[in-house]
């Protein structure tokens, strides 16, 4: 009985740690993206820019943006990042390595979203 008792004390202690918080609300738009300079390895920098608002509260705003092929997998990441008060609306903008050899990027994505005090 005892050892039943520890089995679903456990569950219940770690349950927490699977759940995912909500992803903030913070709109982003027009992500561009522009190829800089590609290194002795084929390697690409990219210059990246998006539009994005904060509706949640004021903060520091997080993006990772993804660029994918044309297959869908991960050539790379961006991560792009300001202070946003609520409702506040501005272009945030960053630069990144895309891997392989002269990578084509098909699209960029946001892989996820942050929001800070």
């Amino acid at each position: 009985m005892r050892i039943n008792y520890l089995f679903i004390f456990l569950i219940v202690l770690l349950l927490p740690l699977n759940v995912r918080a909500k992803r903030p609300d913070v709109l982003i738009s027009f992500i561009e993206a522009k190829p800089m300079v590609t290194d002795w390895t084929g390697n690409r920098i990219f210059a990246v820019k998006a539009r994005v608002q904060n509706l949640e509260r004021d903060g520091k705003v997080t993006i990772i943006l993804q660029a994918l092929d044309g297959e869908g997998f991960e050539l790379g990441t961006v991560t792009l990042s300001g202070y946003l008060e609520f409702g506040e609306e501005k272009e945030l903008s960053g630069s990144g390595y895309v891997f392989g050899s002269c990578p084509r990027v098909e699209k960029w994505v946001v892989k996820d979203i942050f929001l800070s005090k």
